[in-house]
């Protein structure tokens, strides 16, 4: 990996600016681990994409306030060291003091107080920095602060306020870090990026396809409601459509379901086709296992994205439970299995948002499992998606497995 030719620039910025990113970090996500996490990987892009245009402190900022630990895809970690803080579990170091209060705020509640009372940012210059207007801004800010002096009234006075927002912060992460370890990680984050993209190009190069753009065949009016969930028979497992060496077929056969069942998808979360407008897939087994092809039942997926958006849809059908994906595996959250007055029995994870990873799976008599994950994968426009939603989606017979 070649040296970029400004890299003292980029030290100098780290210096100065790590132990204010992690105070706001902690105080923010009120654990020190995934504080650590956040902006380790916060610096790692920044080295990715240095030198910037835009003010260094602003980007790392925002990315700071929007860190999203479960979605720590980084060479250097190891997934299962990056969990979510479940606030339930018996035995943990809950927040205590000011960290506690401030975990009870209403997030760009929390993020207003942090940049203005931490990082000293007036509230006329914070707008780019959270996405809101200064009219909303001085409202969170007032709003938070009322809050606040609920606990503790001598919080009435700036001064206090802040001196105990900056004793919170434990002593580890008001030091620095040493700059050459965020640039080897900067530069194993580059090498993963490439080594993705390739990855991908080959895949792409060996089914002839690697993304198929979708279209709907029919725009939906408003006034159009997706199809009544209709029950899905039991069946033994039918003989594939394919040959396992027939991959002008397989590729025919797989973009032909892909396209259809992004489609029926669609019908239910995006039926106005304003949002979502690609369908891709990996070459992980998650998108296709060989057992499909060779008769033995399988699975299949795929991805439903906006080029302009953050909200990707996974969908998975496998033709039985221990060959689907298992639930909360692609989140990082725990799922509880729960029985509904119809009967009909879902995996569900315990979040009801797509920012945190939402996620349903339903196995209809038994049969076929299908699994949907709605989650936002990056900045950007995102779609309002609900567990109800999902819970109806998953009922649709029409997601099932392609058939001879």
């Amino acid at each position: 990996m070649p040296t970029r030719t400004d890299e003292v620039g980029f030290a100098t910025f780290v210096a100065a600016q790590r132990p204010l990113l992690q105070g706001i970090a902690y105080l923010m996500y009120g654990d020190a681990g995934r504080a650590s996490a956040i902006v380790d990987v916060t610096v790692a892009r920044l080295y990715d994409n240095w030198p910037v245009e835009e003010n260094p402190r602003d980007i790392a900022l925002r990315q700071v306030l929007d860190g999203r630990p479960n979605q720590l895809d980084v060479p250097w970690v190891h997934p299962s060291r990056v969990e979510l803080v479940d606030t339930g579990t018996p035995g943990r170091n809950l927040p205590m003091g000011i960290v506690a209060d401030l975990a009870a705020l209403d997030v760009d509640q929390r993020r207003v107080l942090i940049l203005h009372h931490v990082a000293q940012v007036p509230l006329p210059l914070m707008p780019p920095l959270v996405d809101r207007t200064p009219d909303e801004i001085r409202a969170l800010a007032r709003s938070a602060w009322d809050q606040l002096l609920v606990a503790d009234p001598d919080r009435a006075r700036s001064a206090v306020l802040s001196t105990q927002l900056a004793e919170a912060i434990p002593y580890d992460l008001r030091e620095g870090f040493p700059v050459d370890v965020d640039i080897t990680h900067g530069k194993q984050l580059i090498r993963q990026r490439m080594l993705r993209r390739l990855a991908g190009t080959l895949a792409a190069v060996l089914v002839l396809v690697g993304v198929v753009i979708w279209a709907p065949r029919e725009r939906l009016s408003a006034s159009t409601s997706p199809p009544a969930p209709l029950p899905m028979p039991v069946q033994s497992q039918p003989a594939p459509p394919c040959g396992g060496s027939d991959n002008s077929c397989q590729v025919h056969v797989l973009g032909t379901w892909r396209a259809e069942m992004a489609e029926v998808v669609a019908s239910y979360l995006d039926p106005a086709s304003d949002y979502f407008d690609g369908v891709g897939h990996g070459s992980e087994p998650i998108y296709e296992t060989p057992s499909f092809w060779d008769g033995r039942g399988g699975a299949l997926g795929f991805n439903l994205f906006s080029r302009r958006g953050a909200t990707v849809i996974y969908v998975q059908v496998a033709s039985s439970d221990n060959l689907a994906i298992p639930c909360g595996e692609m989140t990082g959250q725990q799922c509880v299995s729960q029985r509904f007055l119809d009967g009909n029995r879902y995996q569900l994870t315990e979040t009801t948002y797509a920012t945190e990873g939402l996620e349903v799976q339903y196995a209809p008599n038994g049969t076929e499992v299908v699994t949907v994950v709605a989650r936002d994968t990056t900045r950007g426009l995102s779609l309002a998606v609900s567990r109800g939603q999902l819970i109806k989606l998953v009922q649709d017979s029409r997601l099932r497995l392609p058939h001879r």
